[in-house]
């Protein structure tokens, strides 16, 4: 085995640990997910080769106990679709499928030819999604991709592949009116999501990272838990909430051939405060590289400009940074102690600020 590199890693302290690593194996490339912790069920280490010492246990990739459709063929996902959903696609000798993304246990991503494939880990994952793509699906609230089908036996969602190229990180500021519009216009809609987020949803998220980040680098606990308290602290109260997308960020956008933008992905779609989308814009860009702070706080800017005021949006700000600090350790980028702390630093100056 060589050049072996991680590609992903999700840690619970004294939980789980979830971590996938790539390598040449004999000459080919391989991928594997290696899986430890009380929270590993027993489908999923009977399904693997054990590692005895690590009380581990392996799966091979494209095989994932809980994601059967990764290692399926494109005509096997061709031939799903056509005959559950009715669609027609191509003939299975002409299917041309692609993994688009994927994370362990949880979903993949794939395209098939003119349509997207979405498959997940659990029911409720599924659940969520689908109840997504039911509010906004049709694209009428938000420019998204239109769905075509729900199965639930294979936990699958198929939507249109939407044309268009993938917004650019370092272009974000520019598209900082287009992107206030296409959430305002969602924000004012009467849709009626079935999830709700109010700021203890974003306080849950920011302590979970911050567990993890004390567990990891100790010495930055007590400045952590400052952070989360102050956060804790200064919740606002009362906020009206309204038809929101959950997650939105730059990498959740295509710039369409006409220039506008079309959002990928909605299953986090909810009913929150509307300061949560736009804090989540500018919060996303903030991955403790050189230059992120001035970044992200330039987006914030350009956002709140073109549009309303928001009320609470520095405190959502302020968490949506918190629940990142430990984001380059869970995926082992390089100096990831210096940029989780650098993310740490900035949260802990946002939250100075908060009354």
């Amino acid at each position: 085995m060589t050049d072996a590199q991680v590609t992903y890693l999700e840690y619970s302290p004294a939980a789980a640990l979830v971590l996938q690593a790539s390598a040449a194996v004999n000459g080919v490339h391989r991928s594997v997910v290696i899986r430890a912790g009380r929270e590993v069920d027993r489908y999923v280490r009977a399904s693997g080769a054990p590692i005895p010492d690590l009380r581990a246990v392996v799966h091979w990739l494209p095989f994932d106990p809980h994601l059967r459709l990764l290692a399926a063929s494109p005509s096997e996902i061709s031939s799903l679709i056509s005959n559950a959903a009715g669609l027609d696609l191509p003939s299975s000798a002409g299917a041309s499928l692609r993994l688009l993304s994927y994370v362990p246990g949880r979903r993949a991503t794939f395209t098939l030819d003119s349509c997207v494939v979405k498959t997940y880990g659990t029911s409720r994952e599924f659940r969520l999604a689908t109840a997504a793509l039911e509010l906004l699906g049709d694209g009428a609230e938000l420019p998204t991709p239109r769905a075509l089908a729900a199965l639930p036996a294979y936990r699958m969602t198929v939507q249109e592949r939407a044309a268009g190229m993938p917004a650019d990180r370092r272009d974000a500021i520019g598209m900082t009116g287009a992107a206030r519009h296409v959430i305002d216009r969602l924000h004012s809609s009467s849709l009626a999501a079935r999830v709700h987020r109010d700021p203890s949803t974003q306080l849950r998220s920011a302590r979970s990272a911050v567990r993890t980040l004390a567990a990891v680098l100790p010495d930055e606990a007590p400045r952590a838990l400052r952070v989360l308290q102050r956060l804790g602290d200064t919740a606002p109260r009362r906020l009206p909430l309204v038809p929101s997308h959950g997650d939105f960020s730059v990498d959740q956008l295509l710039v369409t051939p006409d220039g506008g933008l079309t959002v990928t992905d909605v299953d986090n779609a909810c009913r929150a405060p509307a300061a949560l989308d736009v804090a989540s814009f500018a919060a996303n860009v903030m991955s403790g590289r050189p230059g992120d702070q001035d970044h992200s706080e330039a987006l914030l800017e350009g956002l709140l400009v073109h549009g309303p005021a928001l009320p609470g949006i520095r405190w959502y700000y302020a968490a949506m940074l918190l629940r990142r600090c430990d984001r380059p350790f869970r995926r082992l980028k390089k100096g990831w102690p210096e940029k989780s702390t650098t993310i740490l630093e900035h949260a802990e100056r946002v939250c100075a600020t908060l009354r």
